[in-house]
């Protein structure tokens, strides 16, 4: 993610914060959202949103988008 589009950016819409993400980072950030393999206490919380949005990258990789 080093070489990451510039161009990346965030915005509202609403009620929805909208993320724009370039494709060729996809697997880079859905491997960054890996769960940590620690054993320290983990936020039920953040784990369920770090799954939601690594779920959502992976649906847009499937689609080919």
């Amino acid at each position: 993610m080093a070489d990451s589009d510039l161009r990346a950016s965030a915005w509202v819409e609403g009620e929805y914060a909208v993320l724009r993400i370039p494709l060729r980072d996809l697997h880079g950030y859905r491997v960054a959202l890996e769960p940590c393999p620690c054993r320290a206490t983990k936020s039920t919380a953040t784990s369920r949103l770090r799954e939601n949005l690594a779920t959502a990258l992976k649906l847009l990789s499937s689609r080919g988008v």
